[in-house]
């Protein structure tokens, strides 16, 4: 999936500072029929006391399954604590609370923020993870992803095969799904496989379309998705 080239920069230029955190999980679901409620745990396993604040920034797909992020401003979801202190060695949960009354037209994904704030001196230097001062200030970023659905909700993938050899995978459902989770009908198990080698482990958005070239022999038509 796509994010923006300049947070992963810096994620590549201060691979330190990414190493301090360890967050878990990275990636979880939450299905609103059965909780409303979750958690994520969040270690501080640096020598150093690490403030962090949390943000919560809404993935909005577009129709070929790459995203824009924006800021959330409901209250349909919160976690708290909104900022914390993280001691050396420590470890902080942070809960996840599902607010939204009425029943979503269609899954949706949140970035479940986490900023390191760094520290200023008295005469408004940055303290970095060193303990040095520096006259930059750069703030980091750590992402947990959470997708949010519920039982009304499901996936209606379709794969059409051209003539020319093109992929086209057509998510017209409600809800997410996972390309490893499908098996074509009624393509053949040594089919389903070859196309599984060619698509990867394919993040599907409600209402979206991939498209891409065949490698590998695919017989022609159309095929439906059903999740195993």
């Amino acid at each position: 999936m796509f994010y923006q080239s300049i947070t992963c920069l810096i994620l590549l230029l201060f691979s330190g500072f990414c190493n301090a955190i360890i967050i878990s999980p990275t990636v979880f679901e939450l299905n609103t029929d059965r909780n409303t409620t979750s958690q994520i745990i969040v270690t501080n396993n640096s020598t150093e006391k690490m403030p962090l604040e949390v943000s919560i920034h809404q993935l909005v797909f577009k129709k070929n399954g790459q995203y824009e992020t924006k800021a959330l401003n409901s209250d349909a979801l919160l976690v708290f604590p909104p900022a914390a202190m993280l001691a050396p060695n420590s470890k902080q949960v942070f809960r996840i609370q599902w607010l939204e009354p009425s029943v979503q037209k269609a899954s949706s994904s949140y970035f479940i923020r986490f900023t390191q704030a760094h520290l200023a001196n008295g005469d408004s230097h940055t303290v970095t993870l060193s303990g040095q001062l520096s006259g930059v200030k750069i703030k980091v970023h750590y992402n947990a992803l959470l997708h949010v659905y519920s039982n009304n909700q499901q996936p209606d993938v379709t794969l059409e095969v051209s003539d020319a050899g093109q992929l086209v995978i057509r998510n017209t459902g409600e809800r997410f799904t996972y390309s490893r989770l499908l098996y074509f009908e009624p393509l053949t198990a040594t089919e389903n496989y070859s196309l599984q080698q060619q698509v990867g482990d394919q993040f599907l958005p409600p209402f979206s379309t991939f498209t891409l070239r065949s490698r590998k022999a695919i017989p022609v038509g159309k095929y439906h998705g059903r999740e195993q």
